[in-house]
């Protein structure tokens, strides 16, 4: 029964994906969701999986310190370790025995703001060659990459709201990175071969063409393509994008290009274009008719970052870990989406109600939305998205989909970290695996019948 149930659901997604609107599809029409792909009766493993017998159907991934401490624990690092990175993805059921399908050498740390002090770790990636440069590989059929967070999602039972959040979000305005769910061992400085459950293995955000693509950076060029991140605090080189006269929203860190290999001007050049395009949206505040917005944006890809971080109450999105971009045309697009661990209904303390629309309360919203124009196109994209990758049906079998795929792999991450009855402060959904799912299912029914009936009230913030 349980065999005939996910072929069923896996037929279902499939020919759902082939017939939803075109309009509605921005992202990689080739991205297929692993667990559409991987068809195999799920076997349930009992008990604490032993390194030398385990099998799965799920990719395994190996970390193997060779006897080192991965820093970055107790406090923000930009130190690294030299591992061993071997991924074991042979189509069947994997071993850590198996010959690997990628090895290679790897720089390693553990990543996160808050979350390197759970107690299931986060770690950040870099394949490297023999020379130290980055060492491209492609991870269970993902585009070719060498930069990865290796995602444990302690606080999310479920597992899987970053991996289904960035296949809905590259199906509905692209670029989102890709994902693939694994079951992972760490080899320590103990030299034991520990299981440390489930991971999703995600790309980190990257410029090459087959990411965002953009304009590889030109040294006797002023005008240069560039990406930024917002956060709460800056790492690298902070962009000061408004003159000290005039208020800025936020400041960035330049991922790209390197600041190191620019010049004044073109350091200015890419100032000048994020104050224009801040500039334009305060003038949202004085003049609701303002149309220069539209000239200095990529209207589309914020109206559906707003949509898909609003639909799945994912609000860290345009304060944290929110990223900006444009190429050679000055154009300001947003995105790609990242970080949905606190998405549909998983924060701190109480449950959120699913009745209410928070993002026009961080900046960047806060300014569009004062638009009709804006709020029009957003209601008008949402109706749309409903009949497709945010309808009910879809999002319901996609869940149970995924659950179905991870069969008993939620068992052994379950007992491996949840079931010795001490609850930490980290925790932020204390239910069992089941229980979770259920809270899935019903955020996803409960908030968009009360987004149908809502949407229309953002036109209600600009009066």
């Amino acid at each position: 029964m349980r065999r005939t149930l996910s072929l069923l659901l896996a037929a279902f997604l499939l020919l759902a994906a082939a017939v939803m609107p075109a309009a509605s599809t921005k992202g990689n029409a080739l991205r297929v969701g692993q667990h559409l792909t991987y068809p195999m009766e799920p076997e349930e493993t009992e008990g604490e999986p032993d390194a030398e017998t385990f099998s799965s159907y799920l990719p395994l991934l190996l970390i193997d310190t060779e006897g080192q401490i991965i820093p970055g624990a107790e406090q923000e690092t930009e130190e690294k370790i030299l591992c061993r990175f071997l991924l074991f993805d042979g189509g069947g059921r994997n071993t850590l025995q198996d010959t690997p399908a990628v090895e290679s050498a790897a720089l390693v740390n553990i990543r996160g703001h808050s979350s390197r002090y759970y107690p299931k770790k986060q770690y950040a990636v870099k394949l490297v060659g023999g020379d130290g440069s980055g060492n491209e590989q492609s991870l269970c059929g993902m585009a070719a990459g060498d930069s990865y967070a290796v995602n444990g999602s302690y606080i999310d039972r479920t597992q899987i709201r970053n991996y289904m959040l960035y296949q809905i979000s590259d199906a509905v305005m692209g670029n989102a990175p890709d994902a693939r769910l694994c079951e992972m061992f760490l080899r320590g400085e103990d030299g034991e071969t520990e299981y440390l459950g489930l991971y999703t293995i995600i790309e980190r955000i990257q410029t090459d063409r087959e990411h965002l693509n953009l304009t590889e950076f030109d040294s006797t060029r002023t005008e240069n393509a560039a990406l930024v991140q917002i956060n709460n605090t800056c790492d690298h080189y902070k962009i000061e994008r408004l003159m000290s006269t005039e208020a800025s929203v936020y400041d960035c860190d330049l991922l790209y290009p390197d600041y190191l290999q620019m010049t004044p001007e073109q350091i200015r050049y890419i100032e000048s274009v994020f104050a224009a395009y801040e500039k334009s949206l305060m003038d949202i505040d004085k003049n609701p008719n303002s149309a220069d917005w539209m000239d200095r944006i990529d209207v589309d890809s914020f109206v559906d970052y707003f949509l898909i971080n609003e639909f799945f109450q994912n609000y860290d999105a345009g304060t944290l870990s929110t990223f900006l971009y444009f190429d050679l045309d000055g154009i300001v697009h947003i995105g790609p989406v990242w970080d949905f661990d606190g998405a549909m209904n998983n924060t701190v303390g109480q449950w959120v109600a699913c009745d209410t629309i928070e993002m026009p309360k961080n900046m960047i919203y806060y300014y569009l939305c004062g638009s009709g124009t804006f709020t029009r196109l957003c209601e008008l994209r949402y109706r749309e998205l409903r009949k497709s990758y945010l309808s009910e049906d879809y999002l319901l079998s996609y869940i149970d989909a995924c659950r179905d795929y991870l069969g008993g792999s939620l068992a052994r991450n379950y007992e491996r970290w949840y079931c010795s009855g001490e609850a930490t402060r980290y925790d932020r959904r204390r239910g069992t695996v089941e229980e979770e799912y259920d809270k899935l299912r019903e955020y996803v029914i409960e908030r968009g019948r009360w987004m149908d009936e809502n949407i229309e009230k953002l036109s209600m913030l600009n009066g």
